[in-house]
This record gives C-alpha cells, sequence and structure tokens, in this order.
C-alpha cells in the first residue's frame, strides 16, 4: 500500500503486512532515505491504522 508521494511522483513509504507482520519501506534512495515531510505524513499513516491482529494479541 503506497502512502504519500514524493516531488518525483514516486511512494516515499511503502507500507506491507507479510506473515501477520508489519513492514514499512522508505523508499527514498537518492536521498538517502532522508525524512521529508512526505516521509512524516507516510509514517503517519501506518501506526494510526495498524492494530494487532488476534494471534499476536493473545501471545
Amino acid at each position: 500500500m503506497p502512502t504519500d508521494q514524493d516531488s518525483h511522483g514516486d511512494s516515499a513509504v511503502l507500507v506491507e503486512r507479510r506473515d501477520g507482520v508489519g513492514i514499512v519501506t522508505l523508499n527514498r534512495p537518492d536521498a538517502l532515505n532522508a525524512i521529508n515531510m512526505a516521509v512524516r505524513r507516510g509514517l503517519t499513516a501506518p501506526a494510526a491504522i495498524s492494530k494487532p491482529t488476534p494471534a499476536s494479541a493473545s501471545s
């Protein structure tokens, strides 16, 4: 699930879930993944919507 875009139109933050684990990837290799406003916005979205899965809640 791509989030906010950087100035080149690419997704600055990529979010996915694999085997019940949320993975957030910074996607600004040209800027050495420096945090800008697009990345900041992109990092708040997954944190706000993440919820524990039933399996992880019982662990």
